[in-house]
């Protein structure tokens, strides 16, 4: 019966969790956040893709339609952020040091919730 040595073990998982902080450090994770109105009640917030080609200059998404997740409501936050998910297919699409063929980024929009019994403040907030 051979036994595998504690220490190759431990350099294995040592070696993984390296890789993956090294993925984490390198995949250049950003955000931007917009804020229309402070909420302290915590919304639901609703995700979308948003993918472009050609350095970011050309958008294959259409534009994000707030009214459309929203409706009548008015919008606490929308935040835009690139992450390790959106730069996983990013390593599929082919792309040279000059140009990337394709990016994707994460829209997050939060969108006002009516604080029970406080009717009056979102009829001002509502378009």
């Amino acid at each position: 019966m051979k036994m595998r040595p504690f220490i190759a073990s431990n350099h294995r998982k040592s070696t993984a969790v390296f890789v993956a902080f090294a993925l984490c450090v390198l995949s250049g994770c950003s955000t931007i956040e917009f804020v229309q109105h402070e909420q302290s009640v915590e919304s639901k917030s609703v995700n979308r893709w948003h993918h472009s080609t050609l350095n970011g200059m050309v958008e294959i998404s259409k534009p994000l339609n707030i009214e459309s997740i929203c409706g009548k409501r008015a919008w606490t936050t929308v935040t835009t952020e690139f992450t390790l998910l959106n730069a996983l297919p990013v390593v599929l699409v082919p792309s040279t040091s000059l140009v990337s063929f394709y990016s994707a980024w994460t829209n997050k929009v939060n969108c006002y919730e009516v604080p029970i019994g406080d009717y009056e403040q979102a009829e001002s907030l509502t378009p």
